[in-house]
C-alpha cells in the first residue's frame, strides 16, 4: 500500500477499532482525539506486522497499537524508551497503562532504560511501521532516525507526534518554542507525506510519512540538520550508539558529515537549556516567542488572501 494513494481522511477510517479503548485510555494518552484517530487509521489501513515505538511514556499509544494488531496473530510491536520510570509521576513504570490493559501481552516486546540505537540491531530489520515520539528537543528525535532508518522496510510508514508543538496555540508549557525537533525532522526527510486536517489554520501536531525511493538518496539533508543548533544535550552513550549504526550502515560522505556535526555541535552552547539559565538562552527564548506569534499572524493573512476568507 502506498500513502500518496489514500484518497480520504485516514482519521476517519477504522473508528470503530479504536471505540473499544478510547475510555480507557483518555485521561493518560498524550494525544488529542483527532492525533490518536490519525494513528489508528493509519495503523488499521496499512496493516503492519513489525512494528517499532521508540517514546512510550504512560502507554497511551502502545495501547492503541496493541488494540489495532490484536487479532493478527503474526504482528508485534517493540517498543522502546530510555526512561525507567514514567516522566510525569516516577511510582509508575514506563508503559504502566499499556501494561494493565494489556497485560502478558506475546506480541509487545517493551524495552527500557535503553536508547533505540543501542537495541535497534537486536530487533533487526523489517519494521515496516514506526512511530517516534520522544523528547522533541533537536537532536533528540533526528538522532533516533538515523539509527532506525537502515532497519526499516522499503516502504515503512513513520508517524511524527508533535510536530508543530510549538505553537503556543497547542501547548501550554512555557518552554514549548524550543520543542522542534520532531517538525525539523518532518521538513527535511524526503518522503511521501501525510497530514490530518487543519484546525482554524494551525498546522497539525501530528504527521507521517512513507518511505520512497528517494529517502535514501537525499538522507543526508536530514544528517546536515544535525548542524542545527541543539536544544538537548545528548547522552554520550547515545551518540556513541548512533556513531557505530552511521559507519557500519551509511556511506563514507554520510559518516563524515555525522561525524563532522556531532564533534561541532558538541562545541557550542544550547540554544536553550531548561536547567541552567542563561542571557543569551532567555533572549532566544523572547525572541522566538516574537517570532512565532508574527510568522502565525502572516499565516493567517496568506490563508485568507488565498482562500478568500
Amino acid at each position: 500500500m502506498i500513502l500518496k494513494d489514500i484518497k480520504f481522511p485516514i482519521e476517519s477510517f477504522a473508528q470503530d477499532v479504536l471505540e473499544k479503548i478510547s475510555q480507557e485510555i483518555q485521561t493518560t494518552s498524550e494525544m488529542t482525539v483527532l492525533e490518536r484517530k490519525f494513528l489508528n487509521g493509519l495503523l488499521n489501513y496499512f496493516r503492519p506486522r513489525k512494528i517499532l515505538e521508540v517514546g512510550v511514556s504512560a502507554g497511551g499509544s502502545s495501547a492503541i497499537i496493541l488494540n489495532t494488531i490484536k487479532n493478527n496473530e503474526k504482528a508485534k510491536l517493540f517498543s522502546v524508551d530510555y526512561s525507567m520510570s514514567y516522566y510525569k509521576d516516577s511510582s509508575f513504570d514506563v508503559g504502566w497503562k499499556a501494561k494493565e490493559l494489556f497485560p502478558d501481552n506475546q506480541q509487545w516486546i517493551l524495552k527500557t532504560g535503553v536508547d533505540a540505537a543501542e537495541v535497534i540491531e537486536e530487533i533487526g530489520s523489517g519494521i515496516d511501521f514506526v512511530l517516534l515520539d520522544t523528547v522533541h528537543r533537536h537532536p533528540a528525535e533526528t538522532l533516533s532516525f538515523i539509527s532506525i532508518f537502515p532497519y526499516l522496510s522499503p516502504h515503512c510508514v513513520v508517524v511524527l507526534h508533535d510536530i508543530n508543538l510549538f505553537d503556543p496555540d497547542l501547548s501550554e508549557v512555557n518552554t514549548a518554542y524550543a520543542t522542534y525537533a520532531t517538525k525539523i525532522l518532518f521538513d527535511t526527510i524526503t518522503a511521501d507525506k501525510i497530514i490530518p486536517a487543519f484546525d482554524n489554520n494551525i498546522y497539525p501536531n501530528i504527521g507521517a510519512f512513507q518511505i520512497n525511493e528517494d529517502t535514501l538518496k537525499y538522507i543526508s539533508d536530514v544528517l546536515r540538520s544535525l548542524y542545527f543548533p541543539w536544544g538537548f544535550q545528548m547522552d554520550k552513550r547515545i551518540l556513541n550508539a548512533t556513531e557505530i549504526i552511521v559507519k557500519t550502515k551509511y556511506s563514507v560522505e554520510d559518516f563524515e558529515l555525522f561525524q563532522k556535526a556531532i564533534t561541532r555541535m558538541s562545541e557550542l552552547p544550547l540554544l536553550y537549556n531548561s536547567s541552567i539559565g542563561s542571557t543569551g538562552s532567555t533572549f532566544f527564548c523572547r525572541a522566538a516567542q516574537k517570532f512565532i506569534t508574527v510568522g502565525k499572524f502572516i499565516y493567517k493573512r496568506i490563508i485568507s488572501c488565498h482562500f478568500g476568507r
